[in-house]
């Protein structure tokens, strides 16, 4: 026996068997390839479970991202409604003012107006009613003096006829000087017809001149209308401002 070989027939046997189990009937693997044993956990390998992971992240980052932008418009919408909401009020606040302002103005404008308007109304009908008046008397008083005709008294009665031409005379010398004081108080300002210097009884200059030019009288109605032909433009004027004013 020591020139030969020894073999444990047990050993063997227990070799063979378990590779018959590994490696199936034919030298075939006993369990297919794939699939695990029964008694065997299948275990993920680390850079997949990795790769999945990140996926997640990534998408996780991504809704974030997009619910970020979405918050950001919404928030520039707001901004612009806010800006259009203040662009809005302040226009109001400043039509408010102007209203206010531009009430407040033509209400004291109207007031001064009205009142100057009243004064000058009042006025003009009282300077109406006076030249009026004072155009009627001297009418007749100048009709007086043209109806005297020294030339036709009788010698007889010359001193008789010649007082009662210088009471004639006496008269329309006071109506004069009265009706140009009158007219000089409503106009307020010597105007062109007060500017003529009161007659006197002695200045027979004068007596002639009212006597006998009929030109002069024609100036003397001229300068009567005058003033309410002022008023009349003053009038004007006024009304010129008020309508600009209410352009503005």
């Amino acid at each position: 026996m020591a020139d030969t070989d020894f073999f444990d027939d047990d050993l063997i046997k227990q070799r063979e068997s378990a590779k018959r189990i590994k490696l199936g009937p034919a030298d075939e693997p006993a369990v297919p390839l794939g699939e695990p044993a029964s008694d065997e956990v299948p275990v993920r390998p680390i850079t997949d479970f990795n790769l999945t992971r990140m996926a997640r992240f990534k998408q996780d980052m991504g809704e974030r991202s997009a619910q970020a932008s979405q918050d950001i418009e919404r928030l520039h919408q707001r901004q612009e409604e806010i800006e259009r909401e203040k662009h809005d009020t302040d226009d109001l606040r400043r039509k408010t003012e102007e209203y206010e302002r531009g009430k407040r103005d033509m209400v004291e404008r109207f007031g001064q107006c009205l009142v100057t308007l009243e004064k000058e109304e009042l006025r003009a009908e009282k300077l109406s009613e006076l030249l009026a008046s004072i155009r009627k008397r001297f009418k007749m008083m100048m009709g007086e003096l043209q109806e005297l005709n020294e030339e036709g008294w009788p010698e007889d009665s010359y001193r008789d006829e010649l007082t009662r031409a210088l009471s004639i005379l006496e008269n329309a010398r006071q109506e004069y000087n009265k009706s140009m004081s009158r007219l000089d108080a409503i106009q307020g300002e010597k105007g062109p017809v007060a500017e003529h210097a009161p007659v006197t009884f002695e200045d027979r200059h004068a007596f002639q001149e009212i006597e006998h030019s009929f030109g002069y009288w024609i100036k003397v109605g001229l300068a009567v209308s005058l003033p309410l032909i002022v008023f009349l433009a003053i009038l004007t004027a006024v009304l010129i401002v008020l309508q600009s004013s209410l352009l503005i």
